[in-house]
């Protein structure tokens, strides 16, 4: 069983990805920043022994040329799935960002912000998330927590996938 070295690109990834896949003692997961902190770390961070794994926002009209070495393994309507074939990277690419990801997903089982005491004006709503201390927001748990349990199509889609890297050799 391989461990995992996620790196996510704001708070609210950080939280989101910690809400979707539990962490294990031997995984670790960085917070990088920005969409070039995910792609320095994902070039110049070979954790022997871990499988590298990006989460990033398909929102930037330029992206960092790392990331154009990623081919497309599967992609479903709000998530590209991408692999690295020359340094074993993974890279999941939300679309067209985690803000619009988590409304995409509330719709689909029928929720919305407001059923987590988050606001269901856009901006207000992308305001909160981008928050330092999103991680620490009960309320922004909670939707994730749901999002969990539920499992839409999306949240499932990124689940299945961390399970399946995590069971590589």
């Amino acid at each position: 069983m391989a461990s995992l070295h996620l790196v996510t690109e704001c708070f609210a990834d950080t939280a989101f990805v910690k809400a979707l896949y539990v962490v294990k003692p031997e995984d670790i997961v960085n917070h990088a920043m920005n969409i070039g902190g995910v792609a320095k770390q994902l070039k110049d961070n070979d954790h022997l022994g871990y499988i590298d794994v990006g989460f990033v926002d398909n929102d930037k009209k330029n992206t960092p040329t790392y990331l154009d070495q990623f081919v497309t393994i599967e992609e479903i309507s709000s998530v590209i799935f991408k692999h690295n074939t020359i340094t074993n990277d993974y890279l999941f690419v939300l679309k067209p960002a985690l803000e619009k990801f988590i409304l995409l997903q509330l719709e689909e089982i029928g929720k919305s912000p407001q059923d987590f005491n988050l606001s269901n004006n856009f901006k207000e709503f992308v305001h909160k998330l981008k928050k330092s201390t999103i991680d620490k927001n009960n309320n922004y748990l909670d939707l994730l927590q749901i999002l969990v349990a539920k499992q839409p199509t999306g949240i499932l889609f990124i689940m299945s996938k961390l399970n399946e890297l995590k069971e590589k050799i």
